[in-house]
């Protein structure tokens, strides 16, 4: 009866799963006797995906690795049959399974699926690390995509984005539902900010539940006089301790306001008998544990006065107590991760530079998808830097990085990333869709603003008095800015970037006045 139920889940997935955009996905587990069977290769799964406004497209055939495939001869036959349609397929239980790597060889999934026995406590385990990310490359070298199964921690997450895995699904994003759950808008934004930012070193990807340490925790009825000698056994002036309700955090006590209010006159005999409830605070911060550093320190400085040195109270995505922050620990970590960027900034404009640089660059080439690489340099800089020297150079140095910042920023996407190569070199790496309005404006707005440079004679004759690149005096016109736009589709058009971007701006610099062009020469 194994075809049979198959097509009952099929059919109750398909006409149950409700509205799709055109790149989500459903996933149908499909053993693998039972795409071989004739009643499936016939086409029955394309009329019920027709009745309900679904293609092939939208279907992705999960094929579990816990079931032997007997004839892969065949069974390839059958899934580039499937394949030729639309459909997609993807290696379930990776690493739990029957034939290993030869199934992924065999097929050439576009997705695999590793098992979460290999993702469970990942984050403490290198063994388990370095088979990920083992799985990673090949995954990238065959050009399919990994999924990680059962993600049930926020560290587990944080390794896997660092060993480059594409997808993810587990109850740290999202329970099963019916219907179909949304994944918490945080936590995309906080993905996002994690895999795409060009912040690639791992102190730079720490979030508040990070830092997070186990916290004293006691139930809403607990009297004063207890909680009192928890927080003295701790025999530290700063720690605290969190009233909880059910699952839910309802407020917190800190040890030196709780002995300020008990040192009072009648302090001891008007509270010490009474619930804590009485004397906690009733509203401390609580942030969920993906809260970037950055954004919790500015909500804890934003804080009332009496409350600034609280600890932070950190939760998972369903509320309940992960442990206690405070704000010496947050400073230090911050701090820490700030000098650790600065190490790898340009002094002058403060973006990323060539070490970060190099970094985004190798890291978009493993991960992202198709990236536009926008080279800008300044035309005439060296001879302008001669004649009005080395501070008014940097000035003009500095006004084209915040030209560049500005323009990225409102013209851009959001994963967009600006570094300073070094001297007049400048780097944008964006989506194609944008590459061309970003060039446009900044272009428009140097033009605009560059004259100011310039002394007020120079400005008239459009002209200053020069050496030109061969050492000739002569006047030269004002200072122009030259981009050049090179797609990056695939690894190897990553390594021959500095070389195409270079005879791109050869061909350019010969135009007069800033200028744009994109490679458009044909790709083998």
């Amino acid at each position: 009866m194994l075809f049979a139920l198959e097509k009952a889940c099929r059919e109750k997935a398909v006409s149950s799963i409700g509205g799709l955009d055109p790149e989500q996905k459903v996933f149908l587990n499909v053993h693998p006797r039972t795409m071989s069977d004739h009643s499936f290769v016939k086409g029955e799964t394309l009329q019920i995906l027709r009745s309900h406004g679904l293609t092939p497209r939208n279907i992705v055939f999960e094929i579990t690795e816990r079931h032997d495939i007997k004839d892969f001869t065949f069974f390839k036959q059958v899934v580039e049959n499937y394949r030729s349609q639309g459909y997609r397929i993807a290696i379930d239980d990776v690493g739990a399974g029957f034939s290993g790597l030869q199934s992924i060889a065999e097929i050439r999934p576009d997705f695999i699926k590793i098992d979460m026995s290999l993702v469970r406590d990942i984050d403490s385990d290198y063994s388990r690390q370095s088979v990920v990310a083992a799985l990673t490359n090949l995954a990238d070298n065959i050009n399919c995509k990994v999924i990680a199964e059962g993600i049930e921690a926020q560290k587990e997450l944080n390794t896997l984005l660092l060993k480059g895995v594409h997808y993810a699904q587990g109850y740290y994003l999202a329970r099963p539902l019916f219907p179909k759950p949304a994944v918490s808008g945080n936590i995309i934004t906080y993905i996002r900010h994690r895999k795409i930012t060009g912040l690639t070193s791992r102190s730079r990807y720490l979030s508040i539940g990070d830092l997070a340490v186990p916290a004293l925790a006691v139930s809403e009825n607990t009297s004063v006089a207890i909680v009192r000698e928890l927080l003295d056994a701790t025999r530290q002036s700063d720690s605290s301790l969190v009233i909880d309700k059910g699952q839910k955090t309802i407020g917190l006590v800190m040890r030196h306001n709780l002995h300020r209010i008990l040192s009072a006159r009648y302090g001891v005999s008007l509270y010490y008998q009474r619930p804590i409830t009485t004397l906690m605070d009733h509203a401390p911060l609580v942030l969920e544990s993906y809260t970037a550093l950055e954004l919790a320190a500015e909500l804890a400085m934003n804080r009332e006065q009496d409350k600034l040195y609280d600890d932070l109270v950190v939760v998972d995505t369903n509320g309940a107590l992960v442990g206690v922050v405070s704000i010496q620990r947050l400073l230090e970590k911050l701090t820490r991760a700030q000098i650790e960027l600065a190490k790898g900034t340009n002094p002058l404009t403060g973006l990323p530079g060539n070490l970060t640089i190099d970094e985004e660059l190798s890291r978009r080439a493993r991960h992202a998808p198709v990236s536009s690489i926008i080279y800008i340099d300044l035309d005439e800089f060296k001879s302008y830097n001669d004649t009005y020297g080395f501070k008014r150079g940097d000035q003009m140095i500095v006004l084209l990085s915040k030209i560049i910042l500005h323009c990225t920023g409102k013209y851009g996407a959001e994963e967009d990333f600006v570094g300073h190569i070094g001297g007049d070199d400048l780097i944008v790496i964006t989506l194609p869709e944008c590459a061309t309005q970003i060039c446009r404006k900044i272009v428009q707005l140097f033009d605009r603003l560059v004259s100011g440079c310039f002394s007020a004679e120079d400005r008239v004759r459009k002209a200053f008095y020069g050496h030109d690149r061969f050492g000739n005096q002569e006047w030269l016109s004002l200072t122009s800015v030259t981009l050049a736009i090179v797609e990056c589709k695939e690894q190897k058009d990553y390594g021959s970037l500095a070389e195409t971007a270079a005879q791109l701006k050869k061909h350019v610099k010969a135009i007069p006045g800033s200028i744009f062009v994109r490679d458009r020469r044909a790709k083998n």
